[in-house]
């Protein structure tokens, strides 16, 4: 997405193919939280760019319970975040968390202060991880609202992009 001129259709279809090929790439996470800066009028930093958006027993908890505290010079960031997607080796993150007044998402660069960041072994081989916020301190300015609409575009992401592996799936079956 990012300086190709597309849209979220274009996105979805390019994850598509993807997703056929099975490709070991976090396109889906990184044009998908570019995208969503985008709408938010905020240019995204430069590298890889991952959501982390689940937690434990919750893939996209309306209320998390990672926590986002006010204080004097913006806001401090506590919680765990669970399979996030290309997490050792993405430069930075929108994580979302829950305020005093409602779920936001924060732009979180990876070697702020109090993140912690481990790999996570799935049965798919996958690459994701953990990320655990103590008294991670973010500007005011790093704050982005609309997290519902973060987590709508990975859901259609992540569907787009396992289409693509259905879908290849599929035509190796048909081809043996």
């Amino acid at each position: 997405y990012d300086g190709g001129d597309l849209g979220f259709i274009e996105l979805c279809r390019d994850l598509v193919e993807v997703g056929r090929t099975v490709a070991p790439v976090p396109m889906a996470t990184d044009a998908t939280a570019r995208f969503f800066l985008a709408e938010q009028g905020v240019e995204g930093p430069p590298g890889v760019l991952s959501c982390a958006v689940t937690e434990e027993h919750d893939h996209a908890p309306a209320v998390p319970t990672t926590t986002a505290t006010p204080d004097s010079h913006g806001f401090v960031l506590a919680g765990t975040k669970y399979l996030v997607p290309a997490a050792t080796v993405a430069d930075a993150y929108l994580v979302t968390a829950s305020t005093p007044d409602g779920t936001a998402a924060f732009l979180v660069d990876a070697d702020a202060e109090g993140l912690r960041i481990s790999e996570q072994h799935t049965s798919d081989g996958d690459a994701t991880g953990l990320l655990e916020l103590d008294g991670v301190r973010v500007p005011a300015s790093s704050r982005l609202d609309g997290a519902q609409r973060l987590v709508v575009l990975l859901v259609v992401a992540s569907c787009a992009h396992h289409l693509g592996v259905t879908e290849g799936a599929l035509a190796l079956t048909a081809a043996y």
